[in-house]
């Protein structure tokens, strides 16, 4: 056929198509291939028979490492799973530089962790940031500082904002409500609830 290359097989007084390799170098088997790497649902590399990438079910296929499902793909999520004995840990790192990100969950208390340049301890230009479309809503410094509306927060927690940035302390038992809040020209702290608002000093409570 004009445009395409063709391996084929002659049997029982005909030639039978195996492999060809069409004019967009799409290539089609008639049969199936078998070699010592391939074999059921898994393809192994030749040397390592612990790592095999799997197809178990429809839609789906896993990487599996000593009989270990490390990560597994199907139509409505992706799942990493760690060997037994250790925390689960999606690594990102950047090509050509020792520079990575951690996000990790620890096996011990299921904890969720994200951890940034942990191998650069004097990084101090690294930082968390949370976005949403596109927009910065939270930064955390390497020295733990949280900055909201701003970049560079200079206390534990500095919240920046054009329209009244406020710190609402709510307790749902009561509904005692305290805001502390900047507006305009004024600094307000006060109860938004009808509760006393009580200041104490060396308080054991």
């Amino acid at each position: 056929t004009s445009g395409n290359f063709k391996v084929a097989n002659y049997s029982t007084g005909s030639w039978v198509d195996g492999l060809t390799l069409d004019g967009s170098n799409n290539a089609t088997f008639a049969g199936t291939i078998t070699t010592d790497d391939i074999a059921a649902d898994r393809i192994m590399h030749r040397g390592d028979v612990d790592t095999t990438i799997r197809f178990p079910a429809a839609d789906t296929f896993a990487v599996e490492t000593a009989g270990q499902q490390n990560v597994q793909v199907t139509p409505d999520r992706t799942r990493l799973t760690s060997p037994s004995g250790t925390n689960t840990t999606l690594r990102l790192q950047h090509q050509g530089n020792s520079g990575y990100g951690d996000i990790i969950l620890d096996r011990q208390v299921n904890a969720f962790i994200i951890d940034n340049d942990p191998s650069n301890a004097s990084n101090n230009l690294s930082y968390f940031s949370v976005k949403n479309k596109g927009t910065e809503n939270l930064r955390i410094l390497h020295d733990g500082k949280i900055g909201i509306g701003t970049a560079i927060p200079d206390a534990l927690l500095h919240i920046r904002s054009a329209s009244s940035p406020t710190i609402h302390l709510e307790d749902t038992s009561q509904t005692t409500k305290l805001k502390v809040y900047a507006q305009d020209t004024s600094a307000v702290v006060g109860t938004y609830s009808n509760h006393p608002l009580i200041f104490t000093t060396n308080s054991a409570a």
